[in-house]
């Protein structure tokens, strides 16, 4: 009975199972189906959403990214910021300052703008004076170039004159002008006369000697007037600027001149004897040797001019033709012992208190020139002598 009743069962279960099915299928047609379209909807939504959701979440990192630059970079411009504010006050305190500045400066500026105006026409004004007096100065420049050149020449002449009238008036300057190779020369036809020797030089010194005291007079000179110049120096230029005439009794004349006067004082004499004793040494016994003429001072301020002529062996010979003085022995020239012949002169001329200084001059006869050799007391002098 069982297997009958499951025999009949079976095709209910089928008929079920099949109702099932198909009702399933229905209501999947109806229900699940639709809901399958709306899934699939869904799924594309959410492709679509997610695909949106992926590109936003990109822009949300470089946003992100960007925000982070923004607010690194606002930070530093805040910094920034702030150091600008600071700069910013103390360039507006520095140009407040500066502004003050400016005004005073400005007032400074109107006022002397103002100075500067006046300034101007007193510079035109001073153009116009200095230009009329650049004229004049111009003018007096000239004359005074003009002025300066005359005075400069006229003070050379007057010094000339000076010169010469020292050299006519005083020892040693008139040994140039007496003394040179052309007056030397002039007194050939006198050192003739005198009966000389070609090969005794003695014997002709002392003829020389005689001829001047035997032919020669002595005289005493006459005023011969000197310059005293006083100078000032202007540009470099040395001007005579006062002259003094003074008057000195004393007038020293050439060899020649005293030949043919026949008359002189001690120092036309003892040039005379210098000047013919030189013309026969170097053009008759053809050989030279010292010679000098003496400057001597006597104690009681006097003055006279000698001849000396230095020997070997520390010996002293004196020519005096105007002291009618000759160094002798036995009445012939000799040469004594420097300081016995020195004492024996200065005692010769006792007179006037003795010698008490000597200046000896060597003179070069071919240019006139002269230098002083030695000077002093007798005893000074005579050391010198004996070098020789």
């Amino acid at each position: 009975m069982c297997s009958q009743t499951s025999k009949r069962m079976v095709p209910f279960i089928g008929i079920f199972i099949v109702g099932l099915v198909v009702g399933s299928l229905l209501i999947y047609m109806f229900i699940a189906y639709p809901l399958y379209l709306k899934l699939e909807d869904l799924k594309d939504k959410y492709t679509t959403l997610e695909n949106s959701y992926r590109e936003l979440n990109s822009q949300y990192i470089n946003l992100n990214h960007s925000y982070h630059e923004l607010q690194s970079g606002y930070k530093s411009l805040n910094t920034r910021y702030r150091e600008l504010q600071v700069n910013c006050t103390l360039l507006r305190n520095n140009y407040e300052k500066l502004q003050a500045e400016y005004d005073n400066l400005s007032k400074q500026y109107t006022s002397l703008s103002l100075a500067h105006s006046n300034l101007q026409r007193k510079y035109t004004s001073l153009k116009d004076e200095y230009q009329n007096l650049q004229s004049r100065y111009n003018t007096l420049q000239l004359n005074y170039n003009t002025l300066r050149n005359y005075y400069l020449t006229l003070s050379h002449d007057v010094e000339s004159l000076s010169g010469y009238l020292m050299s006519i008036s005083f020892i040693p300057w008139a040994f140039k002008r007496a003394l040179n190779i052309n007056e030397v020369l002039k007194v050939k036809k006198a050192v003739l006369k005198a009966d000389i020797s070609s090969s005794d030089i003695w014997s002709s010194i002392e003829k020389i000697y005689k001829w001047i005291v035997n032919n020669i007079k002595y005289v005493h000179d006459v005023n011969i007037p000197y310059l005293e110049l006083t100078y000032v120096n202007v540009d470099k230029d040395k001007y005579v600027c006062r002259i003094n005439v003074k008057s000195y009794q004393n007038y020293i004349q050439t060899p020649a001149e005293t030949i043919e006067l026949r008359q002189g004082d001690c120092d036309d004499q003892a040039i005379l004897a210098y000047a013919m004793i030189k013309f026969y040494e170097r053009y008759i016994y053809g050989k030279e040797y010292l010679l000098y003429i003496a400057y001597i001072r006597f104690n009681d301020g006097s003055a006279h001019l000698a001849v000396f002529l230095p020997v070997q062996g520390g010996k002293l010979t004196i020519i005096d033709p105007a002291g009618k003085y000759l160094t002798s022995y036995l009445f012939h020239i000799s040469a004594r012992e420097t300081d016995i012949e020195l004492k024996h002169y200065s005692n010769w001329w006792r007179a006037l208190g003795g010698i008490s200084y000597i200046k000896l001059y060597h003179i070069d006869i071919d240019t006139g020139n002269y230098r002083s050799v030695v000077e002093g007391d007798i005893k000074s002098v005579a050391s010198f002598l004996k070098t020789l």
